[in-house]
């Protein structure tokens, strides 16, 4: 277990949830972005209205990176 100080928390600007990433065999603790903010509550939305997650989306297979198809 590793604690990190509340005040180094707020200066980096953490919040109640953090990404862990592995790069270069070191550990990256980032804060979790804005831009995921109110997934949640979509995905919960999309639950109640029976659709399945991606059915307004466009059909990304054309996009398929080497990333995509290594890593995932």
């Amino acid at each position: 277990m590793i604690k990190i100080p509340k005040s180094i928390l707020k200066e980096c600007g953490f919040g109640e949830m953090a990404e862990l990433l592995v790069k270069n065999n070191s550990f990256i603790l980032s804060p979790v972005k804005e831009a995921r903010k109110g997934w949640a509550e979509q995905f919960a939305l999309q639950t109640k209205n029976k659709k399945q997650i991606g059915d307004d989306l466009k059909d990304f297979r054309e996009f398929v990176t080497d990333w995509d198809k290594n890593e995932w």
